[in-house]
């Protein structure tokens, strides 16, 4: 799952450390970072645990950056998000 700026999550990240591994959110027996379902309910986790308020800016950035906090990682995921929530 690489963002646009061609940044892949890693799965030893600080946060993984922290929550745990993925999740295997169809139930198929593998947590797999390549499956759609597995991703996108492991980041929800992510993106969650620390209780930032992801309704404001800043706490959706605070969120990205508690998952990797390398500024052009946060700037990519934002730009992405951005994109693919106005077109």
């Amino acid at each position: 799952m690489a963002t646009s700026g061609g940044t892949e999550p890693s799965v030893r990240c600080s946060s993984s450390r922290k929550h745990g591994q993925g999740v295997d959110a169809d139930g198929d027996g593998a947590a797999d970072p390549n499956d759609l379902d597995d991703a996108a309910q492991t980041a929800a986790r992510y993106l969650c645990a620390d209780g930032h308020d992801l309704a404001s800016r800043q706490g959706w950035i605070d969120a990205i950056a508690g998952y990797n906090h390398r500024e052009d990682y946060v700037r990519a995921v934002a730009e992405e998000t951005n994109r693919l929530t106005l077109s």
